[in-house]
This record gives structure tokens, C-alpha cells and sequence, in this order.
């Protein structure tokens, strides 16, 4: 189960971001956010990302693993205007995520996750620490 409310601007960042380096995604979701680990298909570049679920309006969340594509968010994201609230609510029957914007509702298709694998993270020590709020 995964219901959430945040602002467009935010989710617009976060998937402009994502983006650029995939274009299917498994978001692996907790009561505690959201993490992503992902490699774009050259191996070059890699991805590691937690959004808390302060980050949200509203947050209610079981363990879950979602796959979406990338390109259809963004249809999706086209219909909200900054500052908007869009709302996300799995509907586990059907097997889709279904996008409430305004008055406008949109159901997208899950992707499959069982053929997209959690990249390994290298250990890295760095000095440096950056937090976005």
C-alpha cells in the first residue's frame, strides 16, 4: 500500500532529475520515504537517492516496490502548474499508480520489477555531506 501528497515542483525535480540517466525506475518504498538506486545503461553514471517522508504533504506507506516509467510521469507532470498538490495512491487490484492532479485523474501501469536489480553501491569516504530541504 502507498498513498502520497506533495507539491508538483517537487516531483518535477525529482523525476528531471532521475531522468537523465533512466527511464524505467524501482522505487522501493518504506514507512520512512522513498529510496532509489539506480545505473544508467552504460554503467557510467549511478544514482542513490532518499527522499524522506517529510518531503510529502501526506505519507501513508507499506514496504513496496514500485517500477514506472519515466516518460509517462512526465505526461502526467505536464498537468500540474507550480504549486499544484499531486496526489499518488497504489491500487494494488489493477496493478497501477493512479495520479490525481486538480480534478484530473490519470492511472499508469506498473512496470515489472522483478528483472530490475539494486545496483551495488560502492563504499565511498568523503568529507563532504549535502542536504536539500
Amino acid at each position: 500500500m502507498f498513498k502520497a501528497e506533495l507539491k508538483s515542483d517537487t516531483l518535477k525535480g525529482l523525476v528531471n532529475i532521475i531522468s537523465t540517466l533512466i527511464d524505467e525506475v524501482k522505487f522501493s518504498i518504506s514507512s520512512e520515504g522513498i529510496t532509489l538506486k539506480a545505473v544508467d545503461a552504460a554503467h557510467v553514471a549511478m544514482i542513490e537517492m532518499f527522499v524522506d517522508k517529510g518531503a510529502f504533504t501526506s505519507f501513508e506507506a507499506d514496504s513496496v516496490e514500485l517500477g514506472l516509467d519515466l516518460d509517462k510521469v512526465k505526461g502526467v507532470l505536464k498537468l500540474a502548474s507550480s504549486g499544484d498538490l499531486i496526489s499518488m495512491e497504489q491500487d494494488d487490484v489493477h496493478g497501477r499508480l493512479i495520479f490525481k492532479v486538480g480534478n484530473i485523474t490519470r492511472r499508469m501501469n506498473l512496470v515489472d520489477t522483478s528483472s530490475m536489480s539494486d545496483p551495488k553501491v560502492p563504499q565511498l569516504s568523503l568529507t563532504a555531506n549535502m542536504t536539500v530541504c
